[in-house]
This record gives C-alpha cells, structure tokens and sequence, in this order.
C-alpha cells in the first residue's frame, strides 16, 4: 500500500510541473531582448583558454637583471603600458586598464626590443601568493612595429 501511495504522488507530481504557454513566451522575449542589446566591445570578446588574455601594449623599460614580481625574482621582465585589451578569458582576477603599467614576464625574452617597441602579446595570468595581486606570463607575441 504504502509503494502505491508513493508511485502515485510521483506520478502527480510529474504532471504538475508543466508551465502555461505565456510563461514560455515570456522567457523566449527575455531571451532575445538579451541577444539584441547585447554589444560587444574589445573587452567583453572570451578567448578559448581560461586565464588568458590578449592585450596590445608598448614597452617602456627592459631589466637586465632578474625583477621580483609578487616576492618571487624572476628572469626576463620587460614594464610595459597596455594600450588596448582585445580579449579576455573567463575567470580572470584582475584585468589591466588601458594605460596601466605592468611588469610582464616572459617565457622566452625576445630579440631586438626597444623600447617604444609595440607587441600584441597572449598572456596567462597567474595569483601571487596572497592572490590580491597576479601577474602575466607571455605565451606568444607579435612584433608590431
């Protein structure tokens, strides 16, 4: 008796759980109210990887020693003013603004840099220790002028 009872209130309450008509048309509006005033500028386009970004930035100072970013030394450290964001991954901690000063690690130092030099470069963003702050490791680049 008592599994009947309890089939029969699944059952019901299978049944219950349809919604009207005007309820789905009402979300199908908000939907698409959400795709047409949706605008798209260089800073709300996702790359693929998570924690990465794509940025333009000119340099401004290349060390030739080892710099301490976030209490750790690291080698090859260029500072660097972003002039522009073309795309940012999901997840990401802290963004630089256009006209914000960095330092940027790069894997591999590349040649021939000078400063004025303009790059477009794939970074991934990684969290100090105490994770208020993080800083960017360059994946790949491009020289642009």
């Amino acid at each position: 008796m008592k599994y009947l009872l309890f089939a029969t209130l699944i059952v019901s309450s299978f049944g219950c759980q349809t919604t009207s008509p005007s309820v789905q048309d009402q979300e199908n509006n908000i939907e698409t109210g959400i795709e047409n005033d949706a605008v798209e500028s260089p800073t709300s386009v996702t790359t693929a990887n998570p924690g990465e970004i794509n940025f333009t930035l000119e340099i401004l100072e290349s060390f030739t020693t080892s710099k301490e970013i976030c209490g750790v030394r690291r080698e090859n450290v260029l500072k660097v003013r972003v002039i522009e964001v073309t795309e940012k991954a999901m997840g990401m901690s802290h963004i630089p603004n256009a006209n914000d000063e960095i330092l940027l690690n790069f894997i591999v130092l590349p040649r021939d840099l000078n400063p004025t030099v303009q790059l477009e470069v794939r970074a991934k963003e990684f969290l100090c220790l105490d994770a208020s702050k993080s800083y960017f490791t360059v994946i790949s680049h491009k020289i642009l002028e």
